[in-house]
């Protein structure tokens, strides 16, 4: 086997090496990445505990912060551990963005998160199924929404805004066991 032939198998042994060290640092890091992300999400939903009980918010948000739906409205997480809903959605249907998915034991519960919204711009949506197919949806705009559920169940939150609607609202979604 002549000098040049080794040296190119060489250089392409060290090639794919390389190539394959970097990908394997970058997926790394991505997992690193996601991992920083959700013990922060973690330290925002245990800093907003309920203040008259400190009950634990049950919620922990995705930290995937990017439009609502297909909109040019931003959902973005702050710092502070709340979310800044702002833009504009010209369709003429509504438009969502899950942010987080949760199980929720058998009990009374308590939805929150938005002040001051109109139920013509922007909710929160609880969306619950049980193992047995039953399924319930609860909107949370400005009051409070009390809750009651018998089986456990998997719970997906959403922000949801409505058609032709401008928004620039702060939230921080909430869901206390009350019992």
């Amino acid at each position: 086997m002549s000098t040049d032939s080794k040296e190119s198998k060489r250089i392409i042994l060290v090639f794919v090496t390389s190539l394959i060290v970097s990908l394997s640092i970058l997926a790394i890091g991505n997992q690193i990445y996601k991992a920083v992300i959700k013990q922060r999400m973690i330290s925002y939903a245990l800093a907003s505990a309920r203040e008259s009980d400190g009950a634990e918010n049950l919620v922990i948000m995705d930290g995937r912060s990017g439009n609502v739906g297909s909109s040019t409205i931003q959902l973005k997480y702050l710092d502070d551990g709340y979310i800044s809903i702002k833009g504009e959605n010209l369709d003429d249907t509504g438009q969502w963005k899950q942010i987080s998915e949760i199980e929720l034991d058998p009990g009374r519960y308590t939805l929150t998160g938005l002040k001051n919204s109109s139920q013509t711009i922007v909710a929160i949506r609880l969306h619950l199924e049980d193992s047995e197919g039953t399924v319930a949806n609860y909107w949370q705009y400005d009051e409070d929404i009390q809750f009651s559920i018998i089986n456990t169940c998997k719970a997906m939150l959403s922000i949801r805004v409505n058609q032709y609607a401008e928004v620039d609202a702060i939230a921080r979604p909430a869901v206390y066991k009350d019992d």
